[in-house]
């Protein structure tokens, strides 16, 4: 069996990683930093196979280029894990729009592009699993996160609808949407997290329930009882009510 992991070398992908290789997965793992990922195949050992790609989803080439590997070893894969994902803090207007775009280009463009073609193998093999990860940020506006927000919104709403398309063929498609969590994500993309966030879950635990997310029956996943609550409830108040709470919730 393989399992292929974008945005590996840290975090809930790194963890993701980890937990299947414990479970007799051999690994495609792919993420920017050619370093991190030697390490974690190093860390693995011998005990299951396991196939690095160090490249920088965000650029159309290199998902052709992550193809052409995939062709090149001929193995199928029987779980991808759409993990890779960017966001950045700040007021949209005095933002860097190269970078928002770049958001844009990774959390929907390649998420979308690897779906389709992996997808498309498995769907004509009658078998396999598509975890794509979202966010609770999926199901509301976010001020201050406007655009990753949306992006979130993007991958729930397409990983619900592909759940539907493909009910009858065998594959089956997960929308994953863990709260704040702890991992490097807050770091890289200069984030504050909600002053309602609850309880942050550890990388680890997150990477947890998302395997047993790939392995389940149900086609969408949150993570704790708090972000089940704040999702529940933001069904009952007025979209932009909510978007007004969640900006004060992250201003200083």
């Amino acid at each position: 069996m393989w399992a292929l992991i974008t945005g590996a070398s840290s975090g809930i992908g790194m963890e993701a990683a980890r937990i299947f290789a414990k479970n007799g997965y051999n690994l495609f793992l792919v993420a920017r930093r050619s370093e991190r990922l030697e390490g974690l195949k190093l860390e693995l050992g011998t005990s299951v196979e396991v196939v690095t790609a160090p490249l920088d989803l965000s650029m159309a080439e290199n998902i052709d280029e992550l193809f052409l590997r995939v062709e090149e070893l001929d193995i199928d894969i029987d779980v991808l894990v759409n993990n890779a994902g960017v966001g950045e803090y700040g007021e949209f207007m005095n933002s860097d729009i190269e970078k928002q775009i770049k958001i844009i280009d990774l959390n929907v463009k390649t998420l979308t592009h690897i779906a389709r073609v992996l997808g498309d193998k498995m769907k004509k093999r009658g078998c396999g699993t598509i975890v794509n990860v979202a966010s609770t940020a999926a199901f509301q506006a976010v001020p201050y996160m406007a655009v990753y927000g949306a992006t979130k919104s993007y991958v729930l709403s397409f990983s619900l609808a592909l759940s539907a398309e493909l009910e009858e063929s065998g594959v089956t498609v997960v929308a994953f949407c863990p709260g704040a969590t702890k991992t490097e994500f807050q770091e890289v993309g200069s984030l504050k997290t909600s002053k309602f966030r609850g309880k942050l879950l550890g990388s680890e635990t997150v990477a947890k329930l998302l395997y047993k997310a790939a392995h389940g029956n149900r086609r969408l996943v949150v993570t704790g009882v708090y972000n089940k609550l704040l999702v529940f409830s933001s069904r009952l108040m007025p979209r932009y009510f909510i978007a007004k709470l969640v900006k004060k919730s992250y201003e200083a």
